[in-house]
Parts: C-alpha cells; sequence; structure tokens
C-alpha cells in the first residue's frame, strides 16, 4: 500500500498539472514495474495489484512503456557496477528471473502501449530503437 500511496501522490502533486499544462512526463518507473515487481516478483495477487493501482492513478496510464529485454543476470550486474546494490539487488535471482517473466508477460498482454527492446545491443543502438519508437508514437514515422 505504501508504494501506492506513494503513486496517488505522484500523480496528484506532479503528473496531473504536468498533463494540464500539456508538458511531456518520462517516468523511469511506473505501474509496470510494480506489477512486476510486486505482483510477479512477490507473488501479491495481480488483482489486487490492479485495484489499488487503479484508485492510487485514476486511470492515468502511460502512453507508451519500454520494456529493455536484457537477461536478468546481465541487468543485475549492470546495475549494480552503475549504482551498488540496494534491497532489490540483494535479492536471490529467482525473485530477479520472475520480474523478468512479468515484464515479459506485460509485454505481451499490452503490445500496443508496452515496446520490448534489446537491451543487450550496444548503447547506441538500443537508443536508436527507443528514438524509433518515440518517433512512431509521436508520428514523425510509419509504424515500426
Amino acid at each position: 500500500l505504501l508504494y501506492s500511496a506513494a503513486r496517488a501522490q505522484l500523480v496528484e502533486q506532479l503528473i496531473k498539472p504536468s498533463i494540464e499544462k500539456n508538458v511531456t512526463i518520462i517516468c523511469d518507473r511506473y505501474v509496470d514495474s510494480f506489477y512486476a515487481y510486486q505482483g510477479f516478483g512477490r507473488g501479491i495477487d495481480f488483482g489486487l495489484l490492479m485495484k489499488v493501482t487503479d484508485i492510487a492513478i485514476g486511470g492515468i496510464m502511460p502512453d507508451i512503456t519500454f520494456f529493455f529485454d536484457l537477461a536478468p543476470e546481465i541487468g543485475l550486474k549492470r546495475r549494480i557496477e552503475a549504482t551498488g546494490s540496494d534491497r532489490i539487488e540483494n535479492e536471490d535471482m529467482v525473485f530477479h528471473r520472475k520480474v523478468y517473466d512479468g515484464y515479459r508477460e506485460l509485454a505481451r498482454r499490452y503490445p500496443r502501449r508496452i515496446k520490448t527492446i534489446d537491451a543487450s545491443k550496444p548503447a547506441e543502438d538500443v537508443w536508436k530503437d527507443v528514438r524509433r519508437q518515440i518517433d512512431s508514437a509521436l508520428g514523425f514515422i510509419k509504424s515500426v
């Protein structure tokens, strides 16, 4: 519930006012992370999570979400090298595999919104893929 309370505060204080001003919003974590970590990773009832989330965000969903598809072992190694480890990084690999599988399942369920990006490529190529998806979403190029 604490995550949902924080998300509700974020929506009310930052996201809604930004939407009203027609400001583009970029979040590095939002509802899909919550579902992946709490639902798939921790095994909390997905239906319950969706109900709590719906109350917290009032139906405000992202137009596009990027799932950076990378084996959890590699992603975890990169994260620890970049920022050190915290409570989440210290979880066992079974947990990280469940979270990864959760993200893959969410991308399968919501392919129009969640765009899968092959993050095993060099960073420059990953950025090009992201940019193509953004340009497509904004109508700058034909759908990819």
